[in-house]
């Protein structure tokens, strides 16, 4: 009986093809796009969460001024580096190595005769640790470097790319200072499309220096913190929170109103999260919408099937075969149409997802081949519901057929 609902859908298509093509397109655009959108997003997250770590760190909170909450408490004291002293300096907090971040600001500055913009930020020597900055060619700078005021810098792998290397020796200039480079970063994942923004793109010059050519007023823009397990019996994510709550508490020690924030990798996590449900919510809704599409269009042909095949289903009856019989074949038939879509949907899927891998392996990141057979068991079983649903109604059709007009009809 099954050979005869295969030879069925090979009939269809050796007579009809374009019909039969176009009929089934719905179908098997569905679940292709549903298989290969969740294997991308689920690989995609994975590989957002690996280069997350790489770029900032999963034990890292960032201490900044809130501008929402600024605008609401405008008499309420700025980020300083006294609270960068309060926190060094509480007990409580020993688990944690902060250090003050001054910028990233956007300058001019010049580099062989070429002028451009790039983030120029001031770092101390703490800085490059809770960041995990390393440097690629060249050094750190120098402890006498920070005492004495040195014009120096240390450039992002990317800045100058379009200069022929060595860069170390040569001189930048940024707002008109000389600063003289002296290392290059080691390059970080990007996170983002905004590249400039990145540390391959930035300036790195000492705090010191930094806030006596820009920041007179030596305020950090941000305080990061580098949290280690606080004991044996603390999660890293325990200890985060726990960070979170004592340096909140030392920074409302000498403030009224909270205007400050403090984030950390779970709130990226959160937020990676929130977005991957709503993709994930889309990306069904999507391949519910095109199945039911590919249903309508199953069924159409069905209509027209059943039209065609009124002397056939004429004679069946006259041999005895009953109106269950015939709901079942029609039936049967339009699941059989419906899944030969959804499986030709499926293998384009899967090649897609090959191609993705291979290409964005190549061009952007290690990305693996990996299938989400939830998808698959899910688009299958939608295919199977679909055509059941679209092929009743044809099939009722063919069932209430008088036997004596089907055998008349020509």
């Amino acid at each position: 009986m099954f050979f005869n609902y295969l030879r069925f859908v090979f009939d269809q298509f050796r007579q009809h093809i374009i019909r039969f093509l176009l009929t089934i397109s719905g179908v098997a655009v569905g679940v292709g796009s549903l298989v290969f959108l969740a294997s991308f997003i689920a690989v995609g997250l994975d590989v957002l969460r690996d280069t997350s770590t790489q770029a900032t760190g999963e034990d890292l909170m960032t201490i900044r001024d809130s501008w929402r909450l600024r605008r609401k408490y405008p008499n309420e004291r700025r980020l300083s580096d006294e609270d960068r002293r309060n926190l060094v300096e509480s007990r409580t907090l020993r688990k944690v190595a902060f250090a003050p971040e001054y910028g990233p600001d956007q300058r001019n500055y010049s580099f062989q005769g070429k002028d451009d913009e790039a983030f120029v930020m001031g770092l101390g020597p703490t800085g490059f640790d809770a960041n995990r900055l390393h440097v690629a060619a060249g050094r750190r700078f120098l402890s006498g470097e920070y005492d004495r005021y040195t014009k120096v810098a240390i450039v992002g792998s990317d800045l100058l790319k379009d200069h022929p290397p060595p860069w170390v020796g040569k001189t930048v200039r940024v707002e008109g200072y000389s600063l003289l480079i002296v290392g290059v970063l080691a390059r970080k994942p990007v996170m983002g499309p905004d590249r400039k923004w990145s540390w391959n793109n930035r300036i790195l010059i000492p705090a010191t220096t930094h806030n006596l050519l820009f920041n007179i007023e030596k305020a950090p823009d941000s305080i990061v913190g580098r949290v280690s397990l606080f004991g044996d019996d603390f999660t890293l994510e325990q200890s985060l929170d726990a960070a979170r709550v004592l340096a909140e508490r030392v920074l409302m020690l000498v403030r009224e109103h909270k205007n400050f924030r403090i984030s950390g990798a779970e709130d990226r996590d959160s937020n990676e999260d929130t977005i991957l449900l709503v993709i994930k919510v889309l990306m069904i809704m999507t391949t519910v919408f095109s199945l039911v599409v590919g249903g309508i269009n199953i069924m159409n042909i069905m209509l027209v099937t059943v039209t065609e095949r009124t002397r056939e289903i004429g004679l069946r009856r006259a041999m005895g075969a009953t109106r269950r019989d015939i709901v079942s074949q029609f039936l049967m038939e339009s699941v059989m149409v419906t899944m030969t879509g959804a499986v030709l949907g499926l293998l384009g899927g899967l090649f897609l997802i090959a191609v993705l891998s291979a290409v964005l392996t190549q061009v952007f990141y290690p990305w693996p081949y990996h299938v989400e057979w939830w998808s698959v068991a899910l688009s299958m079983g939608l295919s199977v519901l679909i055509g059941g649903a679209f092929g009743l109604g044809p099939a009722l059709k063919a069932a209430r057929l008088d036997p004596v007009e089907a055998l008349r009809y020509e």
